[in-house]
């Protein structure tokens, strides 16, 4: 056997050569390896149609890029993860749409299927009250236009016065027309409590919850003159002229062809049949008991005549003869009125 005897310089510089050759292998295979831990692998379908790319990047519209599809004119509709780190990413080509939103108008580049598909990609949120026209499982096409109309309650509290009441006192020992306050009086205040609806801001409905009455009125009283007045059963006074004292019978013309007056007119309830030497044809009158509380005919007028009414007599009309039997006859004032 023979050896080779070799410097130890010639060593020395062989054994740096082959640490440096193994570093630089070591550092190779680190950086290999990083790289290869960092790289996405992802499947991008368009309809039929599958590429593969692979890609440092997470940012979809890098994603994009890398697979050769423009970020402005497509985006993810959907991610999958499968083995061995594929994503499978499904795009669409975006079209526009345009979203009326409250009434004002977005106009949005889109590839969703549907609606709420969009209403998700746009981070566009949807109360269960909002009302949304077309329906969020509706497709998405070109120039689709969607309305969303914001559904929003709100309790309201509004105040209204109570009418203030009116007591009325009749004062037969004062004049005919003077009136003066004897005691004033308030109004109340109501307030109402409402859950009202609105659509866009506006109004559309409201339902009354409740109502308190916060502030309570009080009456005004009133003093009425009534002299030469008399007061009908509503309230109403009216002045009269004169008072005639007669007697007063009944009559109807049920069961009659000719149901006209002496002065053409139809008999009703509130005509009367008077002699007009005593009383003139078209006169107004107010006719009640001697009393006034026994029975009130009421308001009437002048406007028949009879044979058997002569002087201070009057013959009131009823609508059927029983009616007339019933009332039979009666002393009565006549107030002629003014």
């Amino acid at each position: 056997m023979k050896f080779v005897s070799m410097k130890r310089d010639t060593v020395k510089r062989l054994s740096s050569k082959l640490i440096a050759s193994v570093l630089f292998l070591g550092m190779t295979t680190s950086i290999a390896t990083a790289l290869a831990d960092n790289i996405h692998i992802y499947e991008i379908s368009e309809g039929s149609e599958t590429v593969e790319v692979r890609t440092f990047s997470t940012e979809p519209s890098d994603i994009l890029a890398d697979a050769g599809y423009d970020p402005d004119d497509y985006e993810i509709l959907s991610e999958a993860i499968y083995e061995n780190k594929l994503t499978g990413l499904r795009i669409g080509k975006k079209f526009s749409v345009t979203v009326y939103d409250d009434g004002e108008p977005r106009i949005l580049e889109t590839a969703s299927k549907t609606i709420g598909q969009l209403f998700l990609q746009q981070g566009i949120a949807i109360s269960s009250f909002d009302i949304v026209t077309p329906s969020v499982t509706n497709l998405v096409t070109p120039g689709t236009e969607i309305k969303i109309t914001r559904v929003n309650n709100a309790t309201l509290s509004e105040q209204t016065p109570i009418p203030m009441e009116v007591e009325k006192q009749y004062n037969d020992q004062v004049s005919y027309g003077i009136t003066r306050i004897l005691k004033a009086g308030s109004a109340g205040v109501l307030e109402s409590t409402y859950d009202v609806t609105y659509h866009s801001g506006i109004e559309t409905s409201r339902v009354l919850l409740s109502e308190e009455v916060i502030k309570e009125g009080t009456p005004q009283v009133i003093e009425i003159g009534t002299a030469g007045a008399i007061v009908t059963p509503e309230g109403e006074v009216r002045p009269y002229s004169r008072i005639v004292n007669v007697l007063a019978t009944a009559y109807s013309t049920e069961g009659w062809k000719n149901k006209h007056t002496f002065t053409q007119t139809v008999a009703r309830v509130g005509t009367v049949a008077v002699d007009p030497d005593v009383i003139p044809l078209g006169s107004e009158l107010y006719i009640t008991s001697l009393d006034g509380k026994e029975w009130v005919y009421g308001v009437a007028v002048a406007e028949d005549t009879g044979s058997l009414i002569q002087g201070n007599r009057v013959d009131l009309f009823f609508d059927t003869q029983e009616e007339c039997v019933n009332f039979g006859v009666s002393d009565a004032l006549v107030y002629i009125l003014k």
